[in-house]
């Protein structure tokens, strides 16, 4: 492959409230064999009936310009779409890929869509068929030539609104990974996958598959440590590479956000941040409260996992007992304390109350005998070391 480019022509309509947007592709392929569809004229009309900030409507999707896109001005609702129907149908063998997200440079993204699929329709749009699903706010595929009908349809409710920044039919090659597996759980066959998109991110493959090989050992261990239903957290997730973030990495539903530069820089604390953010994944809290038990937990499990390793060796160091409700370690240590002195799985216990949207600080009374208030004097008073691995 020597290059590639695109001559993009637009002209926007508005036709019984919906924005449609004409684009002619003109692609100018040059590879070492010619392409007997070079400079083939593509014609597609996109259709949505969601609304769009005014400086962001449907035609910045395709305008060539990396830091425009289309913003939908509100949240999007599940079955929500977007159309597509293209003059003939897509070259046989082509790479369609659509991004979404505010494509902000050198930084983490925002307003990425999340929880959708690609449909087709083979009988001019009278039935579809899904054939793709968007995953770390990307979707990518190759043409199969018999169709010229598409939508990009919503499968869950949205947050936040949602930007679509481009969408191209080329001849690069596909960046996203699936790993698929099993994992066994209380005597049964759980299906699991992790995806990812190397996009940029070539030399983190490594880091990905030890991401991937931990995935399938520790997630039985996760969801019994945070006594939550196991048939009904996330089976399959995304692992969202980002240049860098102000932190080590975030999740949120069934997708965790890793910075790069953390990852490049740390790698040796590659499944420690995994471990910590696929405990978020799972937990599927309805509200982030308590947060001091909400990041405390996830630590908590970080440790149970890794006990001698040097971010545990480290924390042990760093302790502060005057901040029991202090969030990630130290709120760990506090619960490691509980679980310790009462000999019970507070923590699975505890959990299991939030994900049923049952939680009260009365409840760790009830657990242990001792307001929630109480147990935080007499841990600040103890002196509390974890020192050896829990079983």
């Amino acid at each position: 492959m020597i290059g590639k480019t695109n001559t993009l022509t637009f002209q926007v309509l508005c036709i019984a409230g919906a924005v449609l947007l004409t684009v002619t592709q003109i692609l100018e392929a040059q590879t070492e064999v010619p392409l007997d569809l070079d400079k083939t004229v593509i014609t597609a009309t996109i259709t949505s009936k969601e609304q769009s900030v005014k400086k962001h409507p449907l035609s910045m999707i395709t305008d060539g310009k990396p830091e425009t896109f289309y913003w939908s001005g509100c949240k999007l609702k599940q079955g929500d779409t977007i159309n597509l129907v293209f003059n003939t149908p897509l070259p046989l063998g082509k790479t369609l890929k659509i991004y979404s997200g505010l494509g902000l440079k050198d930084k983490e993204d925002g307003d990425h869509l999340q929880d959708a699929v690609l449909d087709v329709s083979e009988d001019q749009g009278k039935t579809w068929r899904e054939i793709k699903a968007f995953h770390a706010g990307k979707l990518e595929l190759k043409t199969h030539g018999s169709a010229a009908h598409y939508r990009i349809r919503v499968t869950k409710h949205t947050t936040h609104w949602v930007a679509i920044r481009h969408i191209s039919v080329s001849n690069s090659p596909l960046t996203q990974h699936t790993i698929s597996g099993t994992t066994s759980f209380r005597g049964k066959k759980v299906p699991l996958t992790i995806t990812t998109d190397f996009e940029g991110f070539d030399d983190l493959k490594p880091r990905f598959q030890e991401m991937a090989k931990l995935y399938f050992e520790v997630w039985p261990k996760l969801v019994t440590w945070l006594g939550v239903p196991g048939d009904e957290v996330p089976h399959d997730i995304d692992v969202f590479l980002v240049k860098t973030l102000s932190h080590p990495a975030h999740a949120a539903n069934h997708t965790m956000t890793i910075s790069a530069k953390h990852l490049r820089s740390h790698p040796k604390d590659t499944e420690g941040v995994f471990v910590h953010e696929l405990a978020h994944i799972i937990q599927q809290y309805p509200k982030y409260e308590p947060s001091w038990f909400v990041e405390g937990s996830a630590d908590y499990v970080r440790y149970r996992q890794y006990p001698d390793r040097h971010w545990a060796n480290t924390q042990r160091k760093h302790m502060n007992n005057d901040k029991p409700f202090g969030h990630y370690w130290n709120s760990a240590c506090f619960l490691l304390w509980m679980e310790d002195r009462f000999k019970k799985p507070i923590v699975a216990q505890v959990s299991r109350a939030i994900y049923n949207g049952k939680y009260d600080d009365r409840l760790f009374h009830q657990l242990t005998g001792v307001p929630l208030k109480t147990l935080a004097q007499q841990y600040k008073h103890s002196k509390y070391r974890p020192t050896k691995p829990v079983n």
